[in-house]
């Protein structure tokens, strides 16, 4: 667990401290990490309802409407727009471009931030590191429902070196690889 808290606390915190959108009228609003996660599964699930970013995310659908409140009203420039269904009682929700822009800017910062702390190691640890998180998620990913919570849900950035796929559960990942859910 420290080592969780490590990156999340440690690394991550600083680029969303770093890193704030800035809206057209010149004022600078932040993202939190929450409303980032929830801001990134938009991006890569267009038309996701918030039933459909919740069990995805496991939240809660309030916890999701919470962030998608927050990443779409109260900004001079929305990050998400809620888009009518067929179905009147379903919203189904898309990132604008401001959003979609600001997602490929905090990926860019948070790889960059990670890749300084792995390039600041000796090139053999680089590769134990590499090697023993393969490892751990693939002992990690013995059955379906541990492929389902260890799925970053990475729709339309589906890489065939998933390690859930690797682990055998490849089918599993693509309702999530095509962004349909």
């Amino acid at each position: 667990m420290q080592f969780v808290r490590l990156v999340s606390e440690g690394l991550l915190e600083q680029v969303f401290a770093d890193v704030a959108w800035r809206e057209p009228s010149g004022s600078t609003e932040q993202v939190t990490p929450a409303q980032f996660e929830v801001l990134r599964y938009i991006d890569s699930h267009h038309r996701s309802s918030v039933g459909q970013v919740s069990t995805a995310l496991g939240l809660t659908s309030a916890a999701v409407t919470k962030a998608v409140g927050g990443l779409a009203e109260g900004r001079v420039t929305p990050l998400v727009v809620r888009l009518p269904d067929t179905d009147r009682r379903v919203v189904r929700l898309s990132t604008t471009k401001a959003g979609a822009a600001l997602v490929a800017q905090l990926a860019t910062a948070i790889e960059t931030q990670l890749m300084r702390v792995v390039e600041s190691l000796p090139v053999t640890q680089r590769g134990e590191l590499k090697r023993g998180l393969r490892a751990f998620l693939a002992a990690a990913v013995t059955n379906e429902r541990a492929g389902d919570w260890a799925c970053l849900r990475c729709g339309a950035q589906h890489s065939g070196s998933c390690v859930i796929e690797q682990a055998g559960f490849g089918a599993d990942c693509e309702p999530y690889r095509m962004g349909r859910e």
